[in-house]
């Protein structure tokens, strides 16, 4: 993922500023899903990119009800994700 512009960081603005049904609408036509996050005790997460920031979306378990949207731009964020991806299937058999 390149390093944000200026226009990029322009349209993080615009969609964070956006109502989270608009926000929804565009990360779920628009952006990748790349995995799903954390396991909460109430909440699940999946992560999505979305032009030149990431978006993670919230899910209640029980009703499975999107109830947050965030979106980001700061590579540490990734941390939570990134502990459920595993490198194993991509090295050579020994």
């Amino acid at each position: 993922m390149k390093q944000p512009d200026s226009s990029d960081y322009t349209l993080f603005q615009q969609y964070a500023q956006l109502a989270m049904q608009d926000q929804l609408c565009i990360v779920h036509r628009e952006g990748t899903y790349l995995l799903a996050g954390q396991k909460q005790l109430f909440y699940d997460t999946q992560l999505f990119s979305l032009n030149n920031f990431f978006v993670e979306v919230w899910y209640e378990k029980n009703s499975d009800q999107m109830t947050m949207v965030r979106a980001f731009q700061e590579l540490h964020r990734l941390d939570p994700f990134l502990v459920r991806v595993s490198l194993r299937e991509l090295l050579p058999d020994r």
